[in-house]
Protein backbone atom coordinates (compact mmCIF):
# COMPACT_ATOMS: atom_id res chain seq x y z
CA UNK A 1 0.00 0.00 0.00
CA UNK A 2 2.87 2.40 0.74
CA UNK A 3 4.21 1.83 -2.78
CA UNK A 4 0.83 2.59 -4.36
CA UNK A 5 0.40 5.75 -2.23
CA UNK A 6 3.87 7.04 -3.13
CA UNK A 7 3.32 6.26 -6.82
CA UNK A 8 -0.16 7.87 -6.93
CA UNK A 9 1.12 11.06 -5.25
CA UNK A 10 4.36 11.25 -7.28
CA UNK A 11 6.49 11.00 -4.14
CA UNK A 12 10.09 9.91 -4.75
CA UNK A 13 10.73 6.59 -3.02
CA UNK A 14 13.33 3.82 -2.78
CA UNK A 15 10.71 1.05 -2.98
CA UNK A 16 11.09 -2.04 -5.15
CA UNK A 17 9.65 -1.22 -8.59
CA UNK A 18 9.56 -4.85 -9.73
CA UNK A 19 7.67 -6.26 -6.75
CA UNK A 20 5.82 -2.96 -6.19
CA UNK A 21 6.07 -2.86 -2.42
CA UNK A 22 8.04 -1.25 0.38
CA UNK A 23 10.78 -3.22 2.09
CA UNK A 24 10.91 -4.56 5.63
CA UNK A 25 13.23 -1.73 6.70
CA UNK A 26 10.55 0.80 5.72
CA UNK A 27 7.95 -1.20 7.65
CA UNK A 28 10.05 -1.29 10.84
CA UNK A 29 10.76 2.46 10.61
CA UNK A 30 7.04 3.10 10.08
CA UNK A 31 6.22 1.07 13.19
CA UNK A 32 8.80 3.08 15.18
CA UNK A 33 7.26 6.37 14.04
CA UNK A 34 3.75 5.23 15.00
CA UNK A 35 4.07 3.04 18.12
CA UNK A 36 0.34 3.34 18.90
CA UNK A 37 -0.63 1.35 15.83
CA UNK A 38 -1.44 -2.23 16.70
CA UNK A 39 -1.02 -5.17 14.37
CA UNK A 40 -3.79 -7.71 14.85
CA UNK A 41 -4.94 -10.79 13.02
CA UNK A 42 -8.50 -10.55 11.73
CA UNK A 43 -10.94 -12.62 13.72
CA UNK A 44 -13.84 -14.46 12.13
CA UNK A 45 -17.20 -12.70 12.37
CA UNK A 46 -19.94 -14.54 14.22
CA UNK A 47 -23.00 -15.53 12.22
CA UNK A 48 -25.26 -13.34 14.39
CA UNK A 49 -23.08 -10.28 13.81
CA UNK A 50 -22.88 -10.95 10.07
CA UNK A 51 -26.68 -11.27 9.83
CA UNK A 52 -27.18 -8.11 11.89
CA UNK A 53 -24.90 -6.07 9.64
CA UNK A 54 -27.24 -5.37 6.76
CA UNK A 55 -28.47 -2.31 4.88
CA UNK A 56 -31.64 -1.92 7.00
CA UNK A 57 -29.86 -2.21 10.37
CA UNK A 58 -27.13 0.23 9.38
CA UNK A 59 -29.71 2.63 7.90
CA UNK A 60 -31.81 2.44 11.09
CA UNK A 61 -28.73 3.17 13.20
CA UNK A 62 -27.75 6.24 11.19
CA UNK A 63 -31.36 7.48 11.20
CA UNK A 64 -31.43 7.17 15.00
CA UNK A 65 -28.11 9.03 15.32
CA UNK A 66 -29.33 11.73 12.92
CA UNK A 67 -32.49 12.21 15.00
CA UNK A 68 -30.47 12.53 18.20
CA UNK A 69 -28.16 15.13 16.64
CA UNK A 70 -31.17 17.04 15.29
CA UNK A 71 -32.66 17.25 18.81
CA UNK A 72 -29.46 18.00 20.73
CA UNK A 73 -26.27 19.88 20.08
CA UNK A 74 -23.11 18.01 21.05
CA UNK A 75 -19.91 20.07 20.74
CA UNK A 76 -16.85 18.35 19.22
CA UNK A 77 -15.05 18.19 22.59
CA UNK A 78 -17.71 15.75 23.84
CA UNK A 79 -16.72 13.05 21.33
CA UNK A 80 -14.20 10.39 22.25
CA UNK A 81 -12.50 7.70 20.24
CA UNK A 82 -12.65 4.47 22.19
CA UNK A 83 -10.45 1.57 21.22
CA UNK A 84 -12.79 -1.21 20.10
CA UNK A 85 -10.29 -3.76 21.38
CA UNK A 86 -11.30 -2.77 24.92
CA UNK A 87 -15.00 -3.51 24.44
CA UNK A 88 -16.49 -6.95 24.58
CA UNK A 89 -20.13 -7.76 23.88
CA UNK A 90 -19.63 -11.42 24.69
CA UNK A 91 -21.81 -12.83 27.41
CA UNK A 92 -19.02 -14.01 29.70
CA UNK A 93 -21.31 -14.59 32.68
CA UNK A 94 -23.93 -16.43 30.66
CA UNK A 95 -26.51 -13.85 31.70
CA UNK A 96 -29.77 -13.69 29.73
CA UNK A 97 -29.01 -10.14 28.57
CA UNK A 98 -25.92 -9.22 26.62
CA UNK A 99 -23.15 -7.91 28.88
CA UNK A 100 -20.99 -4.96 27.89
CA UNK A 101 -17.53 -4.87 29.41
CA UNK A 102 -15.26 -1.86 28.99
CA UNK A 103 -11.65 -2.57 29.86
CA UNK A 104 -10.11 0.77 28.95
CA UNK A 105 -12.22 3.91 29.13
CA UNK A 106 -10.42 6.34 26.81
CA UNK A 107 -7.73 6.03 24.19
CA UNK A 108 -5.86 9.13 23.15
CA UNK A 109 -3.84 8.89 19.95
CA UNK A 110 -1.76 11.62 18.40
Amino acid sequence: MAYQMAKANNIPHPFNHEEKHAGTDWFYCFRKRFPNLVLRVAEPTSMARAKGFNRKSVGDYFQLVSNIFAEHFYPPDKFYNMDEFGVSTASLLRCPVECLLIFRLFTFRF
